[in-house]
């Protein structure tokens, strides 16, 4: 599906028109990697700001390795304009009551911060697994832009591998996090901290080179099913290799005894009855390009 429509909207080689978004979350609160402490201490503490809530984040990108300011949400009701201190140039800000999105915000942000920021040139391509509605549909068809709605179940097996970019945008922001930690001991992170240490990680982690090897990595652009299928058989080879370890293990059992009084489990006994999962899920480069 994914070829048939870059090929019916031209665009299969225009890789400037192709984009792709994802919302990820980002915690007001790390567990540190490790904490120093007298030696033989019982307790270890870390201080912490026991705030349990995310940030949510809207990152867009297009296959050229072009990536749109992003969109925050922060909870609450009103916005509070110090929250921007230290933003990312261009950033769309926003709230709701979890913190979360929802298809109105995916739609304000589509509408007014997408379409202003995305590439000129139409048709253009938008990858996204949910919060798709119909007035969604029709304000991308006024505006040339074509809507792919990718299984969210293969989303979540692939996009991670797909564009590891939003990983790396986590990872980076963990990054600052701790480093904000280390160089001011005792002091915690709030939603007012966030924008500056954010828009360090934003840098680090949304740059060309690596938006664009993501979309490579996934076949999305250059268009190549094999990519995502070659990742699928080597997890696949992995998952195998684990079941034929257990299946040695317990076909080992019966002969472990060295007691000649011990004889041997009978067939239907509870070891050999156990199920071990060998079989694999194969799919071939036409079901993938026809995702």
């Amino acid at each position: 599906m994914l070829k048939q429509t870059l090929e019916e909207n031209g665009i299969l080689h225009n890789p400037g028109q192709i984009y792709n978004c994802d919302v990820s979350g980002m915690p007001l609160e790390h567990k540190l990697p490790c904490i120093i402490s007298q030696k033989g201490a019982k307790k270890n503490r870390q201080i912490t700001s026991g705030n349990k809530t995310q940030i949510s984040i809207l990152a867009c990108a297009n296959a050229i390795g072009q990536a749109l300011p992003p969109m925050v949400i922060f909870t609450g009701k009103r916005f509070n304009h110090k929250l921007s201190v230290g933003e990312v140039p261009g950033t769309l800000y926003s709230t709701s009551e979890s913190g979360w999105m929802d298809n109105e915000l995916f739609f304000e942000w589509f509408s007014k911060h997408f379409l202003k920021h995305a590439s000129p040139c139409r048709p253009l391509l938008l990858l996204l697994d949910a919060h798709y509605t119909l007035d969604l549909i029709i304000e991308a068809r006024q505006h040339g832009v074509c809507l792919c709605f990718v299984c969210h179940l293969i989303l979540r097996l692939t996009v991670n591998r797909l564009i590891p970019v939003y990983l790396d945008l986590k990872i980076h922001w963990s990054n600052e996090y701790r480093q904000h930690i280390f160089d001011h001991p005792g002091c915690v992170i709030t939603k007012f901290q966030f924008s500056t240490l954010f828009s360090r990680a934003w840098t680090k982690g949304m740059h060309m080179d690596n938006i664009v090897a993501g979309f490579q990595s996934t076949g999305v652009y250059p268009f190549n099913p094999n990519a995502l299928l070659h990742k699928i058989e080597n997890t696949t080879v992995q998952e195998t290799a684990k079941s034929s370890n257990v299946s040695t293990v317990l076909s080992g059992i019966d002969t472990c005894s060295t007691d000649p009084e011990v004889s041997a489990p009978p067939s239907n006994s509870a070891i050999h009855s156990l199920p071990v999962s060998t079989s694999n899920v194969e799919f071939t480069a036409e079901e993938i390009a026809s995702i």
